[in-house]
């Protein structure tokens, strides 16, 4: 039987590189297709010469040079059907002033956990059992 998550690509953006490694390897091992990139700019270039579509963006909200709000606004304006997961260590509540409407999807406190994570992810591309 086909693995429904095997045709859904999460890119994963994070300055932090071995946060970044531990996500990406987390992400495939639950069977997603995953694409890294260390800063917004390279996020964008990472989706522009993937062949696929990119389901979902995880991104940290911090970062330099570009900031995941940036980045999420810049996707969604490009295919409006991305959904976007932000992280941060920061509280929601200062970032909620961004007043983004990509924020629509989630926001996860950092730190959390894997079993966060995985049900943020499944909820957020409506694979809840």
């Amino acid at each position: 039987m086909n693995n429904p998550k095997e045709n859904k690509t999460i890119l994963v953006v994070d300055d932090e590189a071995m946060l970044l490694d531990i996500l990406g390897d987390f992400i495939g091992k639950q069977g997603y297709q995953v694409l890294l990139a260390k800063s917004g700019h390279e996020a964008l270039e990472v989706a522009k010469e993937y062949a696929g579509k990119v389901d979902l963006l995880l991104t940290d909200i911090m970062m330099p040079n570009m900031n995941g709000l940036e980045l999420a606004k810049t996707l969604v304006a490009t295919d409006p059907d991305i959904k976007v997961i932000f992280m941060s260590g920061h509280l929601q509540s200062a970032i909620d002033s961004q007043n983004t409407p990509c924020f629509r999807d989630g926001f996860i406190q950092k730190p959390f956990s894997y079993d966060t994570l995985k049900t943020y992810i499944k909820k957020t591309l409506n694979e809840m059992d």
